[in-house]
């Protein structure tokens, strides 16, 4: 074989081996594993507990707001 039909042998594997690859990936993805699932589950809980701490914030701070208008009120 002469070199330029060596390296055109190699780059054809190495292009079926990179199909082959993708391919499989792509299959893992749409199958999700154990561990996939659990870190979706935890990253749902985390997500929840930041939206519910958020919400507290919220009304942690209309009622910072509220007193600091009465005190003014009062003051006045």
């Amino acid at each position: 074989m002469t070199y330029t039909a060596r390296t055109m042998t190699v780059m054809l594997l190495l292009v079926c081996c990179e199909a082959m690859g993708c391919q499989r990936d792509n299959s893992a993805e749409n199958v999700g594993t154990p561990a996939d699932k659990a870190a979706e589950a935890i990253e749902r809980t985390i997500t929840t507990r930041i939206e519910k701490a958020k919400a507290v914030e919220g009304t942690l701070q209309r009622a910072a707001d509220r007193t600091a208008e009465q005190t003014q009120n009062t003051g006045e």
